[in-house]
């Protein structure tokens, strides 16, 4: 340490050293340093030291803060333990400096990239999760096309998974196709006998009936000889005949080909922010120094060019659609469909006609909605957090099976016709579930200080606390008339469950309360849990077996809640829910 701003960390488990080097605090910005390896079962702790303490720094491991080293401090050491037990991937464990003193503004002095060997237990529950969230979020996109206005071109089933580089090799695919049967039918389009009703001078041959010949005797132009017959006509309205290619088939062509246009240029719009969002960290990673290469040129600067390349495929894709549209007069003279798209004489009588129909059919797909499911992915690598959300979904999954569609529409986001999965606290899923009656699941809702939530007007505050109380999930039954009552469900992501995790919950039934009248909401709170050998647990004998229960009566349990198979409802979550839900007339 013979340098004033030189630092020195040290990553130490069990069996040695993961990582050991001496650094200088203004030249590591920047850094790239090799990634490790490391079992997620094994434990280690964190040493850091430190020549200058004028600063404030911290050391986090992922997004969470581990140890925090103040002003005047020179020496960090961690707890050694099993940082890693529930993790999946890749975690950066980060050493920052506080930029401005107060303003929790940090820079980056030093990153270290963890790549997780994880336990197989873990492998196999993140990825049933993983798998269920992307299926739960496909169920609630269709809730957004079922209770949403009529969205023109896209089909309620029309609902797939986002991938860009797919989607615009799937889009390419049936353009080539298009391109090539409409070609066919450029050659000799169908057209169709239109009759239309207009002004003007009658010819021989003009289609007139009883009142066509009323008005032409009563018009002022027309001129009639002494013998009766008709020496000059006026103007009236007559029905004339003519071809058209204006076909209600070459209206859903049209529209279906300027559709595809309006999909490209939607997931190019979704890489250009992929790759903003990239770019926005590179102030973050530090800036390229001579002779060294940053970290965000090394790891993320080839995800923005992949995201750009794409964006630019997207954009030329859109082009060559509108050019389809615009290289045909029977397409670019097309009007908006007015009739159910399906299989008519025209579609199916010809093989030109035929091919572009198939083709219409293979496009239904692309132009449905599209759920982006790799935000789930990247916001939760940490399987406790994945395992709080993952309860949440199969809540509402359940819900869903029991009530239908959700009436709930801030819950549901859809940009450039992509479903965002809303994964913020607060979001809220309504379900009416009878005359009247209507059930609400929340996902981490705030209960603020008492006095807070009444002089914010809240519903409900907390007690006995100066901190707000967040709650994993909360089923509320609201019926009209009558005040609510509420069920807390406390995600605890454990493998091996002891009555001791009670004791580490807060008290919701007495804490939870109506600041105005003292009205204590929550009657039943249930921990939800991973651990397969444990049973159903409740303080009430017999309650989640069928007995019956007085309804102030406060019931306190636990029930194991597994990710054993993909799109499964959980026994223990299905069985809380359906008792508390009938116990409560919902």
């Amino acid at each position: 340490m013979s340098i004033s701003n030189s630092f020195e960390i040290c990553v130490a488990a069990d069996p040695g050293e993961i990582f050991r080097a001496t650094f200088d605090a203004l030249a590591s910005l920047g850094g790239e340093v090799p990634a490790r390896a490391v079992d997620a079962r094994e434990s280690f702790s964190v040493h850091v030291r430190r020549e200058n303490p004028a600063a404030r720094w911290r050391l986090k491991l992922g997004t969470e803060p581990i140890g925090d080293m103040p002003p005047g401090t020179r020496e960090l050491v961690t707890a050694r333990t099993a940082w890693l037990h529930n993790e999946f991937g890749e975690c950066p464990l980060a050493l920052e400096q506080e930029i401005s003193a107060g303003r929790g503004r940090f820079e980056t002095l030093f990153e270290l990239d963890l790549q997780v060997v994880p336990r197989p237990e873990v492998v196999r529950d993140y990825k049933v999760m993983i798998e269920d969230a992307a299926r739960v979020h496909e169920g609630l996109a269709h809730d957004v096309l079922g209770r949403g206005k009529h969205r023109r071109g896209l089909s309620r089933r029309a609902i797939s998974r986002l991938d860009p580089a797919g989607t615009l090799k799937h889009l390419e695919r049936i353009g080539i196709r298009l391109t090539a049967a409409l070609r066919n039918i450029a050659r000799q389009p169908s057209t169709a006998l239109d009759r239309s009703i207009t002004v003007a001078r009658y010819r021989g041959g003009d289609r007139v009936d009883s009142n066509t010949i009323r008005s032409m005797a009563r018009d002022p132009a027309t001129r009639v000889a002494a013998g009766g017959r008709a020496l000059a006509m006026g103007k009236v309205a007559v029905r004339r005949s003519s071809l058209s290619e204006d076909l209600p088939e070459h209206r859903h062509i049209a529209e279906t080909i300027r559709n595809l246009a309006q999909r490209a240029l939607a997931v190019g719009r979704y890489c250009r922010q992929a790759a903003d969002l990239i770019r926005a960290h590179e102030i973050d990673r530090g800036m390229e120094q001579e002779g060294k290469t940053s970290v965000y040129a090394q790891r993320d600067l080839p995800r923005v060019e992949t995201f750009e390349e794409l964006e630019a495929e997207a954009h030329r894709l859109a082009g060559r659609f509108q050019q389809i549209v615009r290289s045909h007069r029977f397409l670019e003279g097309a009007g908006p469909p007015r009739t159910a798209f399906g299989p008519t004489p025209v579609f199916l009588g010809r093989p030109a006609y035929r091919e572009v129909y198939r083709l219409l059919l293979d496009a239904i797909t692309p132009l449905g909605l599209l759920v982006d499911g790799s935000s789930i992915r990247l916001a939760y690598r940490n399987l406790a957090t994945l395992y709080e959300y993952w309860c949440y979904l199969r809540t509402v999954g359940c819900l869903r099976e029991k009530y239908g569609t959700s009436k709930s529409r801030g819950s549901f986001r859809v940009i450039d016709e992509i479903y965002r999965p809303e994964l913020t606290p607060g979001q809220q899923f309504r379900f009416e579930a009878g005359h009247e009656v209507t059930v609400v699941a929340t996902y981490l809702p705030t209960f603020l200080p008492w006095k807070a939530a009444q002089a914010r007007c809240k519903d409900f505050g907390a007690t006995l606390t100066r901190e707000a109380l967040r709650p994993d999930i909360t089923i509320e039954v609201r019926r009209r008339g009558r005040v609510p009552v509420m069920m807390v469900l406390d995600a605890k992501s454990t493998e091996h469950f002891t009555p001791a995790r009670f004791r580490e919950m807060s008290d919701y039934s007495r804490q939870i309360v109506d600041p105005r009248s003292g009205y204590q909401p929550v009657k039943q709170v249930f921990l939800l849990h991973r651990d397969r050998s444990s049973r159903p647990l409740a303080n009430l004998p017999g309650y989640l077996a069928g007995r019956s229960i007085a309804p102030d009566t406060q019931v306190l349990g636990a029930v194991p809640c597994i990710p054993e198979y993909v799109n499964t409802a959980t026994q223990g979550l299905q069985l809380v829910l359906d008792r508390f839900l009938k116990t409560y007339g919902a």
